[in-house]
C-alpha cells in the first residue's frame, strides 16, 4: 500500500472552472483526496523499479487540470483518477534493481510501448515515445505521462514505479530540490534544440514562471543572443535577472514593443493589435495563453520562429502565420531525433548552482490545499512548488 494524491475528474467542475475562472482556482483544492492504494499490477516485460519520490513538481498542465482551464484534445491520452505528478526527483528502494538501493534518480515519465510491456511501434522502434501509437491502450489505461494514468502513479505519493531505462542518476553534487527542475528543463531543451537558435540575434521569452525562466536559462548558457524577457512580477524579473545575467532586459507590454518590434506601421480596427515591421528572431511563449500567443506572433520578425512551451489551448488570431510567414513550434517530450535530452539536462543543472532557491516551497502530501494555493498565487513570491512525500529531501 502507498498513499497517493489522486485526481478524480468532475466535469460539472470542470466546466464552473472554464466558465468562472477564479471558481476555478478555489475548485482546484476540491479535486483531489490523499488515499491509501494497493501496489499496482504493472505491465511484464517492462522493467518496473520501485521508488520513492523524494520532491514532485507541481506544474503548468496539474494546474489547468485542476482548474478545469485545460484543453480536452489530449482526453483520449489521459484515465482518471489518477495520481498526479511527472516531474519527479526520487530514490530507487528496489533491492534487485540495476541501480543500486538508495541512488537518486529523475524520472522520464513517458509511457510509451515498452512502459506498457508491448511491442515498438514505429515511433517509438525510432525512440520517439512521445508519439507513441499505445498511449490509449487499454492495458494498463490511456495516458501519455505517469501522473495522467489510472493504473501507474505519479510522483504525488510516496511509493511509485517505472521502467528502468527511463530512470537517470542523479549525480551526488546536484541537490534534489535543483534535481526536480530536470523534466520542464528537459521540455524546454528539446523544444529550442528545434529551433534555429544558433542562428538568432535576438530572442524573447515571453512568461518567468518556471518554465519560462529554465527556458531563458537554457538559452544563456548555450548562445550569446540578446534576451528580453516579458515578465509579470518583480520576484519573477529578479530571477530572470540572475538567470540571463547581463543579456537580459526588462521592459513592459509597451517597452517590449518599442524596444524590440520598431515604429508601428498602424493599428487596426476592433481592437486588432499593431502591426511591427520588425521583432524577435525567435520568441518563446512560456505561458501559453491566448494573449501571451496574440504577443508572440506579433513581436516575431518575419520569417522567424515561435515556439510554445506552455500548454497553449486557445487559439488567438494567426493571421501573422501566413502574413509574417512564421515558423511555429511546439515542445512535447524529452527526445531530439530519438535521443533524450536528459543526461545532457542533467549534466547542465550540475553546474547551475544559479537554480537553487527556483524551488520556492514544498509541502507534505498532507498540506495539498496549502501547495495548490502556494502555485496559484505567482504574485506571493511562488516559481516552482513541489510536494515532499517523505520530509526533507535532501537527508
Amino acid at each position: 500500500m502507498y498513499t497517493g494524491l489522486r485526481y478524480h475528474l468532475n466535469l460539472a467542475r470542470v466546466a464552473a472552472g472554464r466558465v468562472i475562472p477564479a471558481m476555478g482556482d478555489r475548485l482546484a483544492r476540491q479535486g483531489v483526496r490523499a488515499e491509501a492504494l494497493p501496489d499496482p499490477a504493472l505491465p511484464t516485460g517492462a522493467g518496473f523499479v520501485a521508488l520513492e519520490p523524494l520532491l514532485a513538481g507541481i506544474c503548468g498542465s496539474d494546474l489547468g487540470l485542476l482548474t478545469g482551464r485545460a484543453s480536452p484534445y489530449l482526453a483520449p491520452l489521459t484515465s482518471f483518477p489518477a495520481v498526479l505528478g511527472h516531474e519527479v526527483v526520487a530514490r530507487v528502494v528496489d533491492t534487485d534493481a540495476p541501480l543500486p538501493r538508495g541512488t537518486r534518480v529523475v524520472v522520464d515519465p513517458s509511457l510509451g510501448c515498452q512502459a506498457r510491456g508491448l511491442p515498438a511501434c514505429p515511433a517509438c522502434a525510432t525512440g520517439r515515445e512521445d508519439a507513441c501509437a499505445a498511449r490509449a491502450d487499454g492495458g494498463i489505461g490511456a495516458g501519455l505521462l505517469l501522473g495522467f494514468n489510472q493504473t501507474l502513479p505519479g510522483g504525488w505519493a510516496t511509493s511509485m514505479w517505472a521502467p528502468r531505462t527511463q530512470l537517470h542518476p542523479v549525480p551526488d553534487s546536484i541537490p534534489s530540490a535543483r534535481a526536480v527542475l530536470a523534466e520542464p528543463l528537459a521540455i524546454a531543451a528539446a523544444g529550442l534544440q528545434s529551433t534555429h537558435l544558433a542562428q538568432a540575434r535576438r530572442v524573447l521569452v515571453i512568461g518567468a514562471g518556471s518554465l519560462g525562466l529554465l527556458a531563458l536559462y537554457y538559452i544563456a548558457a548555450h548562445h550569446s543572443v540578446e534576451l528580453i524577457v516579458a515578465a509579470r512580477y518583480p520576484h519573477q524579473r529578479d530571477w530572470a535577472v540572475r538567470l540571463g545575467a547581463g543579456a537580459v532586459k526588462f521592459l513592459d507590454a509597451q517597452g517590449v514593443r518599442d524596444g524590440l518590434a520598431g515604429r508601428a506601421l498602424g493599428r487596426g480596427p476592433l481592437g486588432a493589435p499593431p502591426f511591427y515591421p520588425e521583432g524577435a528572431d525567435i520568441v518563446v511563449d512560456s505561458v501559453g495563453s491566448r494573449s501571451s500567443f496574440a504577443t508572440a506572433l506579433t513581436l516575431c520578425r518575419p520569417d522567424g520562429e515561435v515556439l510554445v512551451l506552455g500548454a497553449l489551448s486557445a487559439a488567438a488570431d494567426l493571421s501573422p502565420i501566413w502574413s509574417r510567414r512564421l515558423t511555429v513550434r511546439g515542445s512535447f517530450g524529452y527526445r531530439v531525433g530519438g535521443t533524450t535530452v536528459f543526461p545532457a539536462v542533467l549534466d547542465l543543472i550540475r553546474h547551475a548552482p544559479e537554480l537553487d532557491g527556483v524551488v520556492t516551497a514544498t509541502f507534505p502530501l498532507e498540506r495539498y490545499a496549502d501547495a495548490v494555493a502556494a502555485a496559484l498565487d505567482r504574485r506571493a513570491g511562488s516559481i516552482k512548488v513541489a510536494f515532499a512525500a517523505h520530509g526533507d529531501p535532501e537527508r
